[in-house]
């Protein structure tokens, strides 16, 4: 393999790593809210809960976006360079796909976790 196929394979494996990672850890509540990792977008900083019940959502589109990156990594060294490159592509499409899909996810969980919680039981989280 050159050098840009073995670039490529590293990035997808990077990138499904973080995501099938980020996913399961969201999926049994292990990534406690932090300034660097996670869904970050405004709705899900809100609280602790909020932050909780994204995640939560968000988990299953996340395992599959790592879980699409993470098939390109495994097949792209069988194919030729060509087809590696198309191949790289779409795994990326899709896992970036799933993200967004999983960051809509997270948000609508937000806010509703929010609104049962009520402005007394989530103010002072931020």
């Amino acid at each position: 393999m050159s050098g840009d196929q073995i670039g490529i394979v590293v990035g997808l494996s990077v990138l499904g790593a973080v995501l099938l990672v980020g996913g399961i850890l969201s999926l049994f509540g292990r990534l406690p809210m932090n300034p660097t990792a996670g869904i970050r977008i405004p709705s899900t900083l809100t609280s602790e809960g909020a932050w909780k019940a994204g995640h939560k959502a968000a988990a299953p589109w996340l395992i599959l976006g790592g879980m699409g990156a993470g098939t390109g990594a495994v097949v792209g060294p069988l194919l030729p360079s060509a087809e590696l490159g198309v191949l790289a592509f779409a795994c990326a499409v899709v896992a970036v796909a799933f993200l967004i899909v999983g960051c809509l996810a997270a948000s609508k969980a937000a806010v509703l976790a929010e609104r049962s919680l009520g402005p007394s039981e989530s103010e002072g989280h931020q």
